[in-house]
């Protein structure tokens, strides 16, 4: 008996999904900001989407300017879900791939476009901001997962 409840706990972990989000945020923010007041301030968007379990926020060692969100999803159908739904492009919306993105766009940053230019060519599609990562249950990331 308790080697079936063993299995399925397994099984349960085998389908978690890890997601990655990587985004700009300056030195002196600690956390996106998000255009709507949410109940939880970390978690924006998140907060109240099925299968959202756990996020954490890092930054790079070299660039610190470099963020990511990482999402623990309960499978992998919660993070398709959450990719098709419009708390996606909320969530989104707030984490700038590129310091430009933050800032006033200038006559400058403007100078070199043109109207043959494609508009959406460099957009990056929902589901490439969200790399997927499976859960490996054997190295117990969320018990072992701190500041170094």
């Amino acid at each position: 008996m308790a080697r079936t409840k063993q299995n399925k706990g397994n099984q349960r972990q085998l389908l978690k999904r890890t997601s990655w989000t990587r985004f700009y945020l300056t030195c002196g923010q600690d956390w996106p900001t998000w255009s709507e007041g949410y109940a939880d301030v970390h978690r924006g968007p998140l907060t109240g989407v099925t299968g959202c379990q756990t996020v954490w926020l890092g930054r790079t060692v070299d660039d610190p300017e470099q963020a990511a969100l990482i999402i623990l999803w309960e499978s992998a159908e919660s993070l398709k879900n959450f990719q098709s739904s419009p708390a996606c492009d909320e969530f989104l919306k707030a984490l700038p791939e590129h310091k430009t993105q933050v800032s006033v766009l200038s006559g400058a940053l403007l100078r070199g476009l043109s109207l043959e230019d494609p508009v959406g060519a460099s957009a990056p599609s929902s589901s490439s901001r969200f790399p997927s990562f499976r859960w490996d249950y054997h190295y117990r990331f969320e018990e072992h997962l701190q500041a170094a």
